[in-house]
Formats: structure tokens, sequence, C-alpha cells
């Protein structure tokens, strides 16, 4: 499958001053609010682009910061999809307490976190317009691909709230930065670039809807950086740098027709293929949803893609370990309580041999009060013994026998999978059972479902994934599914879609069942299957789907 990537390289200094602005921040804040403002690593960064390549990622070294208060933000899925935001306080025993509305320039899915938060302008040396673009800011980090930085002492030694905004799948979830803290605005798209090499000016501007309501003083609602582009020939093999056929990545499964029916929150189909788990080749996909960054779809793509990329890239490298407090809130007391979410983001296409297929994606969650500990205990060349583990208070007090781990050889796998987890079933109106061929899993947070339920952690590390899907030669692994969180499996994965090849037209309903064999203990059996009809249309080679929930 030939793909394009694209190639950056930044040079600049990320380090965050703090010596200065902080008591002018303070000033014209409202009593007990957060005081918010933007901070500049370094007033010069270096961008390198490859010889073709329309688009830059230009690493601005541009911080949000917050002072005096925390900023928390509560954020749900209003009726059309859209996120609705509070400004809250979030009591020591959990308990929120909302302040008041944020009202924003647009409304938009959970995943963009403030929308429309800042304007930005690219300029040549001599003050031509180049590109003005709006951006939307995550104050959580934004899926880990921005940093976060601590300004001063006045804060926790470590962030404490949750390091996401949401996915188009998250109910709950209350976000924000620290007192203290800063929030890089990312690596900020830059697309359609055909300016010549050379010096340039992006300025930031924070838009006025925010600046009002958060008091933000002038000097710190805007900041500028000089930016330097040089063209570099491809480092790599000229398939992987050239653009993409058609301006979009390959995919594995060839869709012909998918749901009329938009989900709430959910990112352009460029990057459907992109979510999960999978391969790791997922520039094209990012390439292609961030065509035009000025719609807010494809900002929303842009930022699903980009996690999406983090994910694949490290489930597909075996040999990658946790941090030691990988497992920190593992602390939490109680047991999981597995929930299989509806499936969605149905796709009918062919695979390679031709044959019909059906897709989609699926998410199994964690509810309960406690983690979802699964450890893996070799006893063969392709088996480990799976033994799951309460914990209370950050010690193991009971263990389970939970069947197997094994080793999966195909290609976008190759680590360890649990069996039990879930199982994918085609209903057809008569009960006939059309199987998925996929039924184990390696288990890693992907989506934040709800972190305001008891013993959610706020902050997992989606580079790392907390959990350990183990190389060929391992001899121990641990899988950990926090609690709040949810494990997406996603489009194009090797035995996942339905194949419908001579499966009559007309409705069916997609059955997700977890703990499906009863071997894992948790809380409550009453959530373990979702079902979401579909109706099969079409003619072979050309099927069509349309989901009816």
């Amino acid at each position: 499958m030939k793909v394009g990537r694209r190639f950056m390289a930044v040079v600049g200094a990320v380090a965050v001053t703090t010596a200065s602005g902080i008591t002018a921040w303070g000033a014209f804040a409202a009593p007990g609010d957060p005081q918010l403002g933007l901070r500049v690593a370094s007033p010069q960064i270096r961008v390198e682009r490859v010889e073709g390549d329309p688009f830059i990622f230009a690493e601005l070294g541009t911080f949000v910061g917050v002072t005096k208060a925390a900023l928390q933000v509560e954020a749900v899925p209003g009726a059309d999809g859209n996120a609705d935001l509070w400004l809250v306080r979030k009591e020591s025993r959990g308990t929120i307490v909302r302040d008041r509305r944020i009202q924003t320039p647009v409304r938009g899915p959970m995943s963009l976190g403030l929308p429309d938060f800042l304007d930005l302008e690219l300029r040549t040396g001599a003050g031509k317009l180049v590109t003005r673009q709006t951006l939307s800011f995550c104050p959580g980090g934004a899926w880990g691909m921005e940093q976060q930085a601590r300004l001063d002492a006045t804060g926790p030694a470590e962030p404490q709230l949750a390091s996401s905004c949401g996915t188009h799948l998250t109910k709950h979830i209350v976000y924000g930065l620290d007192k203290g803290w800063a929030a890089s605005v990312g690596n900020d798209l830059i697309s359609n670039f055909e300016g010549a090499d050379g010096d340039y000016t992006v300025t930031l501007r924070i838009t006025p809807t925010y600046v009002r309501q958060f008091a933000i003083p002038a000097a710190q609602a805007k900041a500028s950086v000089s930016m330097t582009v040089t063209t570099v020939p491809c480092p790599y093999d000229p398939e992987w740098c050239a653009p993409p056929e058609g301006g979009a990545g390959s995919a594995s499964l060839s869709r012909t027709t998918s749901s009329a029916a938009p989900h709430a929150g959910h990112a352009a189909p460029a990057s459907d293929h992109a979510k999960g788990h999978g391969a790791t080749k997922l520039d094209p996909v990012v390439r292609a949803a961030a065509a035009d960054v000025n719609s807010r779809s494809a900002r929303a793509a842009t930022l699903e893609s980009s996690t999406a990329l983090r994910i694949a890239s490290a489930k597909a490298n075996p040999e990658r370990r946790d941090r030691a407090e990988g497992d920190r809130d593992r602390r939490a007391n109680g047991l999981p309580d597995m929930v299989a979410l509806p499936a969605f983001d149905m796709q009918a296409g062919t695979d390679e041999e031709g044959r019909d297929q059906l897709a989609f994606g699926a998410n199994i969650a964690n509810l309960g009060s406690g983690p979802l500990i699964v450890e893996g205990f070799r006893v063969s060349d392709d088996t480990m013994r799976a033994t799951q583990f309460e914990y209370r208070d950050g010690a193991p007090v009971r263990s389970y026998p939970a069947g197997e781990f094994e080793w999966d050889p195909r290609e976008g796998h190759l680590h360890w999978h649990f069996e039990d987890i879930a199982q994918y079933d085609l209903v057809a109106a008569d009960g006939a059972v059309t199987r998925s061929g996929k039924q184990a899993f390696c288990l890693a947070p992907t989506d934040p479902i709800d972190l305001t339920i008891r013993g959610a952690a706020q902050r997992v590390e989606t580079d790392r994934l907390w959990s350990n899907c183990g190389g060929q030669s391992a001899l121990w692994i641990r899988e950990v599914l926090p609690a709040g969180w949810g494990d997406t499996y996603y489009q194009g994965l090797p035995g996942q879609a339905f194949d419908i090849t001579g499966l009559p037209n007309g409705t069916y309903t997609v059955r997700v069942t977890t703990n499906f064999r009863n071997r894992l203990k948790e809380s409550s059996t009453s959530n373990n299957v979702s079902n979401a009809r579909v109706r099969l249309g079409g003619t072979p080679g050309q099927r069509t789907v349309t989901e009816l929930d």
C-alpha cells in the first residue's frame, strides 16, 4: 500500500519563562476566577519542510497559562452532539459546582475543547498576509500532542486535571489547567503553504469572546513568533514523501457507502481508519482531514487522527514499556464494570479479495470504581495464563483466573491479545449469526468515557498507553483499562469486519458483548451487551449500509 508521509523538524527553545507577567494577569480577573494569558517560550523558531509538501507543522512554543485559580471546564454532549461547556469548581469530595456557562464563538464536538479559541495569522517578513486560521484549544493537552508546563510553584507539583478534552464517545468530563500550569497551543498545522523559503511572522490572538469572559488583559491576549522556513530533500524513500493519490491515504477497506446519519461529535470520514488500533502509517489521513483547517469538522478530524497516530504507533511497538508510575490510578478501590458501547460508524466495502465486508468501530468501556488489571504469565510459545487482580489502595488484595492471552502474529498487531474482552456478532432477523473474526484485544485507554464517576483516572499517558502489549519474547505482561475510560478498535483491522458476501439485503443487528465468557470479575453484568440496527442494501461489490439507531 503506497502512502505519503509528512516530515517535520523544529528547532527552538521549549522552556517557559515565568519571572514576569503573573501579577499583571491577576489584576484583571474577577475574584476567584482563573486568569488566562499567552506565554511564548522562544520568540524565534526554525521549521523544515519536505520539497513539494504544502503542509507545515510548526511547534510554535506558545502556551496558554493559568494563574490565580485552576481553570476547570465541565463538558457534556448536547442534543446536537456538540459540547456544552461550563466553568466549574470541583470540590474535594468530587462534587461539581457550576459557576457559569462558557459562551463560545461556535459550537463544536468534545475533542475541540474550547472551539475557535485562537486566531492565527501568518505573514511574510514584509507584512503580506499568507494565511489566516482559527484554532481550537484543549487545555487538557489534547491527547498528549501538546505539552504541559509548570509556570510557578503556586499550584500542584504534578497536573491533576484530565489530560484529554474527550472524543465523540465521551459522555461527561471535567478538564482544564491546574493553577500555575500552562498548555501549549500544539503543533499548529499550516496547510497549503506555497510560500518561498525565508522569514515569516506568526501572530496568535485569543478571540474576543474568551478575552471578555476571562478578563484577559490585552498584553496577554496576543503573542508573536518569528519563523524561518527551509525546504529540505526527502529523507526517506521517495514514496513516503510523495503526496498521496487523490489527496488521501489508501485504505485497507474500500468504502462504498456509509450511513447517512452522522454521529454526534464524530470526526470527518477521512479520519475514520485512523482511530483505535492498527498500522502506524497514518500521516496521509491527517493530511487529508486537514486539507481545509478552517473547517471545524476538518480540525476535529485532525485532532482525532493525531491521537490515533500516537496510539497506533505505541501499540505497534511491542518493546515499549511503561513508566513506573504508569499504574498510579490503580489506587482506586473497587471492581471494574465492563460496558459494551453500541457499534458505530458502519462502513460497507470490499476487501483485497473482492469479498463484501461490513466494518465498524467498537468500544469496550470500564465504568466501575476500580481499574481492570489483567496480567499474563507465559506458559507456551503463543499462550499466557491470564489473571485478573483487584486492588485496594494501591495493593492487590484478590486475584481471579481470567482465561488466556494469545500471541497475534498478524500485520498491524504483533503483540499479546486478551481473549475474553469482546465478541462481535451480526444477527439477522431470523436469528442467524455472522461472527467477526476478531475476538481478542490489547487493552489500552483510548477514549475518556466518563471521568466524573468515582475512581475515574483523570490522566492517562496515551503515548505510553499504561498497557504493556508485549513483544514475542515477553515473559510477563500487564494490561490495564482505568476506570472511566474505554478502548476503541476501529475499521480495517485484520478479521474485525463482518463478511457479508452472500447475505441478503435487509435489517440486521450489530451486537457487541463484553466479558462474554463471564471470566472477568466485575461489579455488574447488566450492561455487557449492546445492539445497533443497520440496513444492508446494494448489490454484490457495491453493498451499502444505513445505521437505523
